[in-house]
């Protein structure tokens, strides 16, 4: 059992009773918190095993609920989306291989996290401008 497994069952709840966009941020506030230089090569499948999971599963959620709405942003979030899960497959193809990821894992995080930002820029409203 992992560090998030542990923690929610403390909380009372277990994966179950999460949404997919909780149990992505305790996974990544989990991995974070456990990372140092190199994170040994379990841990790391561990986590991106896991990631991948819920990742997919809210993209799904994300572009039905875009389809439904009609929105004209759809094709655009989809590329995203595509990009991120191609990077989240090629650091686990990269670890197969015997390959450190660490660093990887912490980049796709960023770009995750960006990703993430940018919906809620939209729905507010406001037009959302990248650095």
């Amino acid at each position: 059992m992992g560090k998030v497994d542990t923690a929610t069952e403390r909380a009372g709840g277990g994966w179950p009773s999460l949404s997919d966009d909780q149990a992505l941020n305790l996974e990544a506030a989990a991995w974070l918190a456990s990372a140092s230089e190199l994170v040994p090569p379990h841990r790391n499948q561990q986590f991106l095993s896991t990631f991948a999971i819920y990742l997919v599963k809210q993209f799904r959620t994300e572009e039905d609920q875009l389809r439904l709405a009609k929105a004209g942003s759809l094709a655009i979030r989809v590329g995203e989306n595509h990009r991120l899960a191609e990077q989240l497959r090629g650091l686990m193809r990269e670890l197969e291989l015997g390959l450190e990821v660490t660093p990887g894992i912490r980049a796709f995080l960023l770009d995750w996290q960006r990703h993430r930002q940018r919906p809620a820029a939209r729905r507010a409203g406001r037009p959302h401008v990248d650095h």
